[in-house]
């Protein structure tokens, strides 16, 4: 059995037939790569900050000067308030109209819609708003995952909370896993290659220089890949993922990070917005390392 958790700093467990999702908030690291490389990557995405909604703390990623995308979730575990706050490099600012998604079915890796959207009256002035991505993508490509929360590495989990942000790399392994782990899906590799949860889909057992996984503080998140030289959203963090060989602290090696699909609730940020995606057409890369009847499974989606 697996468990997926959310990642606000409100929790639920669920169970599933091989992972459950759990809500997701922050992020640990390689146990043998400082802390600070993780902090350094975090500080290179000034677009994410750290939200509070009624006492439900998470992420979200600033995608317009008066707008910012988090997860539904975070929404729901401030007792669905539709105020709260967006801390921005220093700077405190009021959120009002915080919607989730309308297609949002109120439990994390089921359906896929994890989105809300929030609005600053007054604006952020001073940062270029990230742009987000709704094309077909993502799939195989390097992603960065940034946010705040708890902290820890893939040997001990989650252990502690320091409120810093943080950026990791994953590759973005398969869409839609199974029916109660929509979205996207990465699992955390250990520098032996001995924890390859997703092998079945093609994943690598290897692990990047600085890998991660999500964990509790995360969620509403950005999910950033570079495509022809810019870094786009194209994913909110919505759940963490706990491998059955594993117990107690999350984000352990082997466990795995889930991603609501930015390209699913696009035609609704943008008509709440009116903002449109940003779809460059991405440079001849990293979607190698699956063999091509992989790929054709691994990029099927809803129409």
């Amino acid at each position: 059995m697996i468990r997926v958790h959310r990642l606000s700093l409100f929790s639920a467990l669920f169970t599933a037939a091989l992972f459950a999702p759990i809500l997701a908030n922050a992020s640990t690291r390689r146990h043998d790569v400082p802390d600070a490389n993780y902090l350094n990557l975090g500080s290179q995405f000034n677009t994410v900050g750290a939200v509070n909604f009624n006492g439900a703390g998470g992420s979200a990623t600033l995608i317009g000067a008066n707008w910012i995308l988090t997860a539904a979730h975070v929404k729901d575990g401030g007792g669905g308030t539709s105020t709260g706050s967006f801390f921005l490099n220093g700077t405190t600012y009021g959120v009002t109209g915080i919607v989730n998604h309308p297609s949002w079915s109120g439990t994390v890796g089921t359906g896929g819609f994890d989105f809300a959207l929030g609005f600053i009256a007054g604006g952020v002035a001073g940062v270029t708003p990230s742009g987000y991505y709704a094309g077909a993508g993502e799939l195989g490509q390097i992603g960065t995952s940034v946010g705040f929360g708890i902290i820890g590495d893939g040997n001990t989990g989650a252990t502690g909370s320091d409120g810093q942000r943080r950026g990791f790399h994953n590759v973005i392994d398969v869409l839609n896993f199974q029916a109660d782990l929509a979205g996207l899906l990465s699992d955390f590799d250990n520098p032996g290659g001995t924890t390859n949860t997703l092998s079945s889909v093609g994943s690598s057992p290897s692990a990047l220089g600085l890998e991660g996984n999500v964990t509790f503080g995360d969620s509403g998140g950005g999910l950033f890949v570079n495509f022809a030289g810019s870094s786009l959203v194209v994913g909110v963090t919505s759940y963490l993922v706990q491998a059955n060989f594993n117990s107690g602290n999350v984000g352990k090696y082997g466990d795995a990070s889930g991603w609501a699909d930015i390209s699913l609730g696009a035609p609704w940020i943008q008509q709440v917005t009116g903002i449109a995606p940003t779809n460059p057409v991405p440079e001849p890369a990293t979607m190698a390392a699956l063999g091509l009847g992989a790929l054709a499974l691994l990029r099927r989606r809803k129409k």
